[in-house]
């Protein structure tokens, strides 16, 4: 496993967020929640916070895959894509997040 100590908020965070490690519940876990780091106001850096959503969407984490999705939807950091963004909606959906079902059933019609 490739682990990387990062320092966020003068606080040290283990992230072991390198594919393919991510693919372990755990890790992905992780992944997820230092993108929810970089998405706090005093640490926003949502390039950094796509990148590990995303790492964490490849691990399973539905919240992480709706994250990904609304990025595509908006074309924030992202160009904008409508089916990407429904592909990532309909990923976090499989994984039983309900607020990305009702973004995919939007995006549908």
């Amino acid at each position: 496993m490739h682990v990387h100590p990062l320092v966020l908020d003068g606080a040290f965070v283990r992230a072991a967020c390198i594919p393919p490690t991510c693919g372990d519940a755990g890790v992905a876990q992780e992944c997820y929640s230092l993108a929810r780091q970089y998405q706090r106001s005093d640490t926003r850096d949502v390039a950094q916070a796509a990148k590990y959503n995303k790492q964490a969407c490849d691990g399973g984490i539905g919240p992480a895959c709706h994250e990904v999705g609304l990025l595509y939807e908006t074309g924030i950091t992202v160009p904008r894509d409508p089916a990407k963004a429904l592909a990532f909606f309909q990923q976090a959906c499989a994984a039983k997040h309900e607020p990305a079902c009702e973004k995919a059933r939007r995006l549908k019609r």
